[in-house]
């Protein structure tokens, strides 16, 4: 079966001859077609591809979904999250391919297609994983490619005006962007620093947010940018500790639940972190606020004894 959807340079219909040559049996499509073998004329072949898809690769709710979209940041966010997840549980789809710990492959697209979306649930499910971070490209929301997916969480890192393409106005790209949160089932992660944020935050969705404001969940007290590293001071109110565990580093998201995720595991991860920092974690639990210090490897003997107030 040959389902013609459309894509920003080309357009599935224009390869009916060559698909029916290469042994498709049936042509889905939205245009008045004829052709040697059976066609159904539908409204919208990308909803039908992602339905086929689930069919096809046998899809169910079983793996978590993780989706960060933003202008800007994505691939360094969700490449992070997967290295603190590890990529024995977690698979990775964007910019720098599709992987997981038993296999990587490239990409041509942040997000593909449902055909490429769908075989690699399967696979990553196949290697024993339980979550997957993807990039949610606007391209990919407006082209339906990620209608039907429930993400157990969201988050965006900023808008800004590259990148409209397809888009034509910044309006509609935003409210692409913006999208994603209807498609979020627990939490949808806001950086309250981005003059756009209040789009995201939509009535009767479940808000968690980082910034630089103290009003946030995760609020970045302080940082010194050097030449070869940062240092960042994080404070986080743990005021729904007992339900979700929120870690949030350079805008880096990621919800767990501790029965499924152990804390320390995640600890164990943060030497991964392609930025090479590590992490220092500092109880306070008469403040009920727990304080994250980033530092860089080469400077942990001079920061390990410092105390902070």
């Amino acid at each position: 079966m040959f389902v013609c959807v459309k894509g920003i340079n080309s357009d599935r219909h224009d390869f009916i001859p060559v698909a029916i040559a290469n042994g498709a049996s049936c042509i889905v499509g939205s245009k008045d077609i004829k052709c040697s073998v059976p066609y159904i004329k539908v409204d919208n072949p990308d909803a039908i591809l992602v339905d086929l898809c689930k069919k096809n690769y046998d899809f169910d709710d079983s793996l978590k979904i993780i989706g960060v979209t933003g202008t800007d940041g994505k691939t360094t966010t969700t490449t992070c999250v997967q290295t603190l997840i590890g990529s024995d549980l977690c698979g990775y789809i964007g910019t720098n391919g599709i992987s997981c710990k038993k296999f990587s492959d490239t990409s041509n697209n942040s997000t593909p297609d449902p055909t490429i979306l769908y075989k690699n649930f399967k696979r990553f499910k196949d290697a024993g994983c339980k979550y997957v971070v993807m990039e949610a490209s606007s391209e990919g929301l407006y082209r339906n490619r990620l209608d039907g997916l429930d993400f157990i969480v969201g988050a965006y890192t900023n808008v800004t005006w590259e990148h409209i393409n397809v888009h034509k106005t910044f309006e509609n790209y935003l409210n692409t962007k913006v999208s994603l949160v209807d498609k979020c089932k627990d939490y949808f992660i806001v950086n309250l620093d981005e003059e756009n944020h209040e789009k995201f935050m939509k009535p009767g969705k479940k808000i968690l947010s980082y910034g630089t404001k103290e009003i946030c969940d995760l609020y970045i007290k302080n940082y010194h940018v050097e030449d070869r590293y940062t240092n960042v001071t994080f404070i986080y109110d743990k005021k729904d500790e007992g339900i979700y565990r929120k870690r949030i580093i350079f805008g880096i998201n990621i919800i767990t639940k501790p029965n499924e995720l152990r804390l320390n595991r995640i600890e164990e991860k943060i030497d991964n972190i392609i930025q090479n920092n590590i992490i220092k974690i500092i109880e306070n639990n008469m403040l009920k606020l727990r304080v994250y210090e980033i530092y860089s490897k080469h400077e942990e003997s001079s920061y390990k004894n410092k105390a902070i107030k």
